[in-house]
């Protein structure tokens, strides 16, 4: 029992409260500072009732939470904090007395209602919570006042000052909050202010803020002005530097009258309510934002049409900055995208009733989410109704959530493109060249009629699928995908093209060209794709629905490993028998034994004609060898054909047909089938007169029916009908025009005029004179004539061509190269 009572003694001792000393004051009420009970004092051992109210000569005072303090009488005190949840209320004047330690911590709320502040030298001031001044409250700094992070200066009354700015600092995130203003601002607005909101709804005047307001380094709100405004400045030259975001949701702000104001924002601009006006007069307003760009509502405008002015909303992020719009935009304010910067615009519009101008800089980027694309005028992204101005050495990304056509204002040359539509397709409205990187993230790029040409030092980036390439389809138009290299002797160059048809189904079915060797010189090859068997594929068991048509400049002295990818349907009979072979207009050259990696056709060209097609299909499928195949118009309404085999094997007949177009729609003419003469080495000449020929443009080609009934076709010939409409333009001499192109490889078009009927000749013969091959010798009425030129079995070198008719001769030079 003894031990127990000792401990019991010792438990109950009076111990100190850690921190306390003796003669320091707390708050025990709400009440006022100058009545006793307000307070508590302690006595070094426990706190008890105060005797009398504290003062600078005791020691710490302290405002509890949950209380709140009254001065209505003079006070001189230091070590005074007024905890989070408490207030202290000041009527009359509160002197801050130079004390040991923080002399003023205010955690919880000082409302100095009419009262005054006098922070003496050498006194220090720490502010985290609130200070409020209103009434007649004023305040005289002559310590040191420090508004700490998430504190609030609140200044809620008309004129004034703020605290001297030589003595005040503000954390980055501590705010100055004007809410009292009628018709006079507060003094003292020269401060690198933390947050600044203006939220003054009894305002009735315009108050200016002047030049020296230029910095605040968090956020700038604007919440109300009343019926009034505030501006930055009427005259002069200066920067208002906004260090965080700008917030307006209400209220009317100027930048300027007269004066040039740049105002950066570092942060985001939103613009939810109220109105900005960049400049009144003949002011020089710049808007520069680094983060989003938000007009919802409100009025964004440049009110004064004054000459020499100008407003302008420069977009310069160093990362991508959204643009969304819906409020109101007026008078001549300008849009810049700098260089490095890219703006985002979803389906939002970039200055939808504004009369300025859009400037996309170069080196600039612009993401656009809009249906119609870009345009130079009406609809699209971006609809000022002054001059839009896009870059060629700008970005441009298409990221709509619709399908997007690119507009008239993507420039014919850019440098980088990027398709990244999630809603499938991006239809190209005019040839485009990309200097850059072609990067294909999601959608189908459409190509129609128009040419996407990749520059020679361009790049194709992203994951190709049916779902994200480029479609190419001579089904949908003339359109192709081209490369340009660089130029070059005996050179490698290599490109794969992602491209696909988008007949009936998306297909992707890629092309990629490896030349290992090659001469180049203003050197180019295009791309296109046509998801049906070749109408020259005269195979019936073993090929592929599918051709790919090259069209190469400028190449020469290749090899070129190609590798051609199809859609596995597309596959007829066995893949492993199907041969790889290039059309280059009149025969099929066989790149491959056989489609060993199915569904690629793989093999090597050493060839290319003006265009060549690639496909699969069966060995040996044209069983005759053609020598020539032309055609002219006769007697102003009529054509006729003439065509002459080389050989021919198991040859039942030859029917013609013909078609308005190209590729597809051939109809065979009623009794143009000509007997074949079975298999022979000897040549054959055919000659035929349609008689049918409407005045257009018509597409012949023949039809070779095998003795087992198996078919196959040539490629057309382009033949213009005048229909007897006018007087026919026929031509008046003789004459050999040099073939197209020069030099050969392995074929080439050759054009002559006959200028009265008779026997022509045409004929080709090596350097030394030896006849190397008979291209015609036929009866010709007067006309103009193409025929194609096949030189396989000619080795590389120069020949010369000779054209006799009557007593005119004409010879000019052609290369063969291999």
């Amino acid at each position: 029992m003894r031990i127990f009572s000792v401990i019991l003694s010792i438990l109950l001792l009076p111990y100190p409260v850690v921190g306390q000393s003796a003669g320091d004051y707390q708050s025990a009420a709400t009440g006022n500072w100058t009545t006793a009970a307000t307070w508590q004092t302690y006595n070094g051992t426990s706190w008890i009732p105060a005797v009398t109210t504290p003062t600078s000569a005791n020691g710490a005072i302290t405002i509890l939470s949950g209380h709140t303090v009254t001065l209505s009488q003079n006070v001189t005190a230091d070590q005074l904090t007024v905890n989070a949840g408490g207030q202290l209320n000041i009527t009359v004047q509160l002197t801050i007395a130079n004390g040991s330690g923080t002399d003023l911590q205010v955690n919880g709320i000082l409302d100095n209602n009419s009262g005054t502040l006098t922070i003496q030298s050498g006194a220090d001031v720490q502010v985290s919570g609130t200070i409020i001044v209103e009434g007649s409250g004023s305040s005289s700094v002559s310590g040191t006042l420090n508004f700490a992070a998430g504190s609030t200066d609140r200044y809620a009354r008309n004129s004034g000052s703020l605290p001297n700015p030589a003595n005040t600092t503000w954390d980055l995130t501590s705010t100055c909050e004007i809410t009292g203003v009628t018709t006079t601002r507060p003094n003292n607005m020269n401060q690198a202010f933390g947050n600044f909101t203006w939220n003054c709804s009894g305002q009735t005047s315009t108050e200016t803020f002047g030049l020296s307001f230029n910095t605040i380094r968090g956020n700038f709100t604007v919440q109300s002005t009343g019926t009034g405004a505030i501006q930055f400045a009427t005259t002069g030259n200066g920067t208002v530097t906004i260090g965080g975001n700008y917030l307006q949701t209400g209220g009317r702000v100027i930048f300027t009258s007269s004066g040039d104001r740049n105002v950066p924002v570092a942060g985001s601009f939103t613009l939810s309510g109220g109105s900005l006006d960049m400049a009144t007069s003949s002011g020089v307003s710049t808007l520069s934002v680094a983060g989003n760009f938000s007009h919802t509502a409100g009025t964004l405008t440049r009110s004064s049409a004054t000459a020499g002015g100008s407003a302008t909303v420069v977009f310069n992020g160093s990362s991508p900055q959204a643009s969304t719009s819906g409020g109101t935009t007026s008078g001549i304010v300008n849009y810049t995208v700098n260089s490095g910067a890219t703006v985002l615009t979803g389906s939002s519009i970039v200055g939808s009733g504004s009369t300025g101008a859009f400037t996309l800089s170069s080196g600039g980027t612009l993401g656009i989410g809009s249906a119609a694309g870009i345009t130079t005028s009406g609809g699209g992204n971006v609809q000022v109704s002054g001059t839009r101005s896009y870059n060629t050495g700008a970005n441009y990304v298409y990221n709509g959530t619709v399908a997007q056509a690119t507009g008239n204002g993507l420039p014919a040359t850019v440098n980088n493109l990027a398709i990244a539509n999630t809603a499938g397709a991006v239809t190209l409205g005019a040839s485009t060249t990309v200097g850059g990187t072609l990067t294909l993230t999601s959608g189908l790029l459409l190509l129609g009629n128009n040419t996407l040409t990749l520059g020679s030092a361009a790049a194709v980036a992203g994951t190709y699928s049916n779902s994200s390439m480029i479609v190419a389809d001579l089904a949908a138009g003339t359109g192709q995908v081209r490369k340009l290299f660089a130029d070059g002797t005996g050179v490698a160059r290599s490109i794969t093209f992602p491209i696909g048809d988008n007949t009936g189904t998306a297909d992707y079915s890629p092309v990629s060209l490896n030349f290992s060797a090659g001469n180049f010189s203003s050197a180019s090859v295009g791309i296109s794709v046509w998801n049906l068997k070749h109408p020259n594929n005269g195979s019936t068991t073993d090929y592929i629905n599918r051709f790919w048509r090259i069209t190469p400049t400028g190449i020469s002295a290749f090899t070129c490993a190609g590798s051609f990818t199809y859609v596995s349907a597309d596959a007829q009979g066995s893949q492993s028998n199907i041969v790889p072979s290039l059309w280059d207009g009149a025969v099929w050259t066989p790149l491959n034994n056989a489609n060993l990696t199915p569904p690629t056709l793989t093999g090597t060209i050493s060839s290319f004609a003006a265009t060549s097609d690639v496909t699969g299909g069966e060995s040996g499928a044209l069983p005759i060898q053609l020598a020539s195949f032309t055609g002219t118009e006769v007697n102003q309404h009529f054509v006729k054909l003439l065509w002459t085999t080389s050989t021919e094997t198991n040859n039942y007949g030859i029917e013609v047909q013909k078609s308005a177009e190209e590729l597809a729609g051939y109809e065979t003419i009623a009794g143009s089938l000509f007997p074949g003469y079975g298999t022979s080495l000897e040549r054959h000449s055919y000659a035929f007169l349609d008689t049918t020929a409407s005045a257009g443009i018509w597409y012949y080609r023949l039809k070779q029916i095998d003795l087992d009934g198996t078919v196959h076709f040539t490629g057309g010939i382009r033949i213009e009908v005048s229909g007897g409409v006018g007087k026919l333009s026929l031509p008046g001499n003789h004459a050999l025009l040099q073939n197209y192109p020069n030099p050969v490889n392995p074929s080439a078009r050759i054009r002559f005029h006959v200028a009265a009927s008779g026997r022509v000749s045409l004929k080709v013969y090596d350097l030394v004179g030896r006849e190397v091959r008979t291209l015609m010798e036929d009866q010709l009425e007067r006309g103009s004539y193409e025929m194609l030129f096949d030189a396989t079995g000619l080795s590389s070198g120069m020949y010369i061509y000779t054209m006799r008719a009557g007593t005119f001769t004409a010879s000019r030079k052609l290369l063969i190269v291999r």
